[in-house]
């Protein structure tokens, strides 16, 4: 069976499975639509060309997808955030 995944850095996805962050903001659009499921891979550092995997990555949640929108201001605490910026 095949998911598509999403990468997150820890202590997100936890967040994420306990239900406290509802929101993830990305700066691009995933080709993916409401309701799909997805595979939450929490990681302890961020993902990069140089750092393209992490040994400890480990699967937290299997999530359906929400609504994919503007990351607006009134998000901030279901995002977990600490600051918005528009656009």
């Amino acid at each position: 069976m095949k998911f598509n995944c999403l990468s997150i850095v820890s202590p997100s996805c936890q967040k994420i499975a306990d239900k406290l962050k509802t929101i993830e903001v990305r700066s691009w659009k995933p080709n993916l639509e409401f309701g799909d499921e997805i595979l939450i891979i929490e990681n302890d550092n961020y993902l990069s060309k140089d750092k393209p995997v992490d040994l400890n990555g480990k699967v937290v949640a299997l999530v359906k997808l929400g609504n994919v929108r503007k990351y607006v201001e009134r998000d901030i605490k279901s995002a977990c955030a600490t600051k918005w910026v528009e656009g």
